[in-house]
């Protein structure tokens, strides 16, 4: 007597490389999720410390002048607050400016500017003539704070400066 045999895939074998091909294909779709997510939040990341920055610059040029306001994104912010230091151990200003970006009929993004405080510091300097003066950093200039708020994602990113400020 003659013995077929029987060749094929077993239904058992079947279903076991099903779900090993199920479990590699939701490993790696998870794995592109993660590495998206993380994309997408440093995109935001970027976006909000690029705004910091322009608004930082913008705010270099115009404190060096006697202007008491300035235009970003189409709206128009004071800055004579930003010209007093506050004193140390206090906090920024109670409500400092807010302006959304990148309109404020399309707010994606809150910024608020605000002059920090800082330890008042001191340097005496003599001139070739030996004559002694005395340099007051917080005459000369702020530190100031632009914090960058994405709204969706709700975090925030800070950039602070010292930037010269123009006296009265």
């Amino acid at each position: 007597m003659k013995v077929k045999s029987e060749k094929g895939v077993t239904l058992i074998e079947l279903l076991v490389s099903i779900v090993l091909v199920a479990m590699i294909v939701l490993s790696v779709s998870y794995l592109f999720t993660k590495l998206y997510e993380n994309s997408y939040r440093e995109e935001k990341k970027d976006v909000s410390v690029n705004i910091a920055r322009t608004i930082m610059e913008e705010l270099k040029q115009k404190l060096r002048t006697t202007e008491g306001s300035i235009v970003v994104y189409g709206q128009q912010v004071s800055i004579a607050s930003l010209r007093t230091n506050p004193a140390p151990g206090t906090a920024a200003l109670p409500s400092p400016p807010v302006i959304a970006y990148p309109s404020a009929s399309d707010k994606q993004y809150e910024i608020a500017i605000s002059a920090m405080p800082f330890d008042e510091q001191t340097y005496p300097i003599t001139d070739a003539k030996n004559k002694s003066y005395t340099f007051k950093l917080g005459e000369f200039f702020s530190l100031i704070q632009v914090e960058v708020k994405q709204l969706s994602m709700n975090t925030s990113y800070k950039v602070q400066s010292y930037i010269e400020i123009k006296g009265d």
